[in-house]
């Protein structure tokens, strides 16, 4: 199915564009239909006293578009986890970083990961988020595109990680045009997430810029810096990223957070955009 990537309509059978000068950016083309979706917090955010570190990355590879991000992003989540010492009272369940592909992912598919990452998490761990994928600026409102040719608005996304709730402390979102995301709704997601940051991306970026800034932010790690603040200040590229800080002091991420018990507050309803010669299947 053709699918506008990066100002390119591709198709899987088309060959691969050179990646350099390819950005995570993304137009909304041809008819789309829009249909709502129920969004449900199943796993309300209570803490059992266990403080869990947990890392995971939702990776979209569009036709290979994003290849140059994978071992950087894999790589910080191995350089938190790795020595599980300095750590102190938080506990990681993981030698690695939960990685969440799939060949052509979905909505449906989506949803599910940020279900399985909501299930493995409560009130008082540690959530470190990266999510990979195209992004659009759709008359000032951010949309994140799927493989599957689906796509969302920042108003759904946004429902979908308030359901992660006091958890999420840091989200990454790859994806060009996000900071309208940030813009439009960081602050409302801080409400579910109590505190946390996000780091996201003004306009067109090019893929190879992000995946230096992923690199440095590994590098910093590995230097001893474990400052989310001084992490950036460290890195030697910057451009284009945009910080969103609702974290009050530092957020040093050995340093144990607050606790949290946060209530399920039921479901919302998204929407999500899908084209119009796409049979429509509705996510679990």
């Amino acid at each position: 199915m053709p699918a506008d990537l990066g100002g390119l309509l591709t198709s899987q059978t088309t060959k691969k564009p050179s990646r350099a000068g390819i950005t995570a950016s993304s137009s909304p083309s041809g008819d789309y239909t829009t249909k709502t979706v129920q969004i449900v917090d199943y796993y309300p955010e209570e803490k059992d006293g266990i403080r869990n570190l947990y890392v995971a990355i939702i990776f979209q590879d569009f036709n290979g578009h994003f290849d140059s991000l994978k071992q950087p992003l894999t790589e910080i989540g191995r350089e938190i986890l790795q020595d599980k010492d300095v750590y102190g009272n938080w506990q990681c369940s993981q030698s690695y970083p939960d990685v969440f592909e799939d060949d052509e992912m979905s909505y449906g598919d989506f949803a599910s990961y940020i279900k399985t990452i909501d299930n493995k998490t409560d009130g008082d761990d540690r959530l470190i988020l990266l999510i990979v994928g195209h992004g659009a600026d759709w008359y000032g409102t951010y949309h994140l595109k799927f493989e599957s040719g689906e796509e969302i608005p920042e108003s759904t996304l946004k429902s979908l990680l308030a359901t992660l709730g006091p958890a999420l402390d840091f989200l990454w979102l790859f994806s060009c045009h996000s900071e309208l995301f940030g813009a439009h709704e960081a602050e409302s997601l801080g409400l579910d997430a109590k505190e946390f940051i996000l780091w996201c991306y003004h306009g067109d970026t090019l893929i190879n810029t992000m995946a230096i800034q992923a690199e440095n932010f590994k590098n910093a790690l590995e230097n001893g810096i474990t400052k989310i603040e001084g992490i950036y200040s460290w890195m030697t590229s910057t451009e284009n990223l945009t910080r969103f800080d609702y974290y009050p002091g530092y957020l040093d991420i050995p340093v144990l957070g607050p606790a949290y018990e946060e209530p399920s507050e039921g479901s919302t309803y998204g929407v999500i955009l899908i084209p119009s010669d796409q049979i429509v299947i509705t996510p679990m």
